[in-house]
C-alpha cells in the first residue's frame, strides 16, 4: 500500500509539472491598426470607452468569441475585436523617427503592410492614370462619420 501512496504522488508531481498551463488568451496584445476604439461592449457600433494607436500594448483579461477584454496603460477597459490586435512582437517603435523626420503612426502601420509613399509613388509614376484614384482615396480616408449617424443608418436600413 505504502508502494502505491508513493507512485500515485510521484505520479501526481510528475503531471503537474510536466502540464503545461495555458490560459484560453493572451495576457498581451499589440494594436496592429493606425488608431483602434476600444468599446464599451462587443459590437464594433459600441460606445467607444478609450483609443489605442498603433503598437500600443493591450492587457487582456478574457476572450470572448472575437473580441478580447482589455485594459490599456491608462487604466481604460473595454473590448477589442482580434482582427485590431496581434500577439506577435512589433518591432517597429511608434515614434520612431527616419532621418531627423517623425515617422507617424500612419507610416508605420502602412510600412508595416509593405505600402509607403515611396511605393505609392512608384506605382503613380509607374501608370499617371492612378493619381487622381489616390486623391480620391485619400479623401474618403478622411471622412469621419459619427457612431450615432452610422448606428441610425444601420437601423434605417435593416442591415445586420
Amino acid at each position: 500500500m505504502k508502494q502505491f501512496i508513493i507512485a500515485a504522488v510521484v505520479l501526481f508531481v510528475a503531471v503537474g509539472a510536466f502540464a503545461k498551463s495555458k490560459a484560453p488568451f493572451p495576457a498581451e496584445v499589440t494594436v496592429t491598426s493606425k488608431e483602434i476604439t476600444i468599446k464599451k461592449d462587443k459590437d464594433h457600433l459600441s460606445k467607444a470607452v478609450a483609443k489605442a494607436l498603433y503598437g500600443d500594448k493591450l492587457k487582456v483579461t478574457t476572450k470572448q468569441d472575437d473580441w478580447y477584454l482589455v485594459t490599456t496603460d491608462g487604466g481604460n477597459t473595454g473590448w477589442v475585436h482580434i482582427s485590431s490586435v496581434t500577439t506577435k512582437k512589433i518591432n517597429i517603435k511608434k515614434d520612431a523617427t527616419v532621418s531627423e523626420k517623425t515617422v507617424t503612426h500612419e507610416e508605420v502601420a502602412l510600412a508595416g503592410k509593405g505600402f509607403n509613399k515611396q511605393v505609392e509613388q512608384s506605382y503613380v509614376s509607374a501608370n499617371p492614370s492612378i493619381a487622381e484614384a489616390y486623391k480620391q482615396v485619400d479623401k474618403m480616408e478622411s471622412f469621419r462619420v459619427p457612431l450615432a449617424e452610422l448606428s441610425a443608418f444601420i437601423k434605417q436600413g435593416q442591415l445586420k
